[in-house]
């Protein structure tokens, strides 16, 4: 008896590593977060009280990813390549850099132009490595020496997301098709 309980226990640990290195990212959406804003693993999901602390990690094509991360009307993308290895994901951002900022002039004059500003920079390339681990849905986690950041797969479409950024006319600085 023992035995089988050690086989089971064994077979469903091979069964969860192989689960883990046939994930896949392609087209996916994932909400992102920070432990902190993070129910807990049972309910998988995140409830955000702030206006800058939620983002979205989008995974167009097998090789590439786009970061969205929000702060109240404004938005920064970055951008860059990603890999699965091991039950990992590796992020290598490209060091491109795009702030989409909201024009407030216009909440005293609704003629004022731009409705948004967008500056594209070049910042200094790096990397984010995440572990992939599951909850109800594919969770990605990235432990840091101060904070514990969290990606959840969640069911909103690629195209939904890649039009919406196309909105600000990114889709030449993004090299989005």
């Amino acid at each position: 008896m023992k035995q089988l309980i050690i086989l089971i226990f064994l077979l469903s640990l091979a069964f969860s590593e192989l689960t883990l290195a046939q994930t896949t990212l392609t087209k996916k959406v994932f909400e992102t977060g920070s432990k902190t804003h993070f129910d807990n693993f049972k309910k998988c999901d995140f409830y955000f009280e702030c206006d800058c602390c939620s983002g979205k990690l989008l995974f167009p094509s097998s090789s590439d990813f786009l970061f969205v991360n929000y702060c109240m009307s404004d938005f920064v993308v970055t951008k860059g390549t990603y890999m699965i290895s091991n039950g990992e994901v590796t992020l290598n951002f490209d060091g491109k850099r795009i702030d989409v900022k909201y024009n407030w002039e216009l909440e005293m004059n609704p003629n004022a132009e731009p409705t948004y500003f967008v500056n594209d920079s070049t910042i200094t390339k790096y990397q984010l490595n995440y572990k992939i681990e599951k909850c109800e849905k594919t969770m990605l986690v990235n432990e840091q020496e101060n904070e514990t950041f969290i990606a959840i797969e969640t069911d909103l479409l690629i195209l939904g997301e890649l039009e919406e950024l196309k909105k600000y006319k990114l889709e030449g600085l993004l090299n989005l098709k």
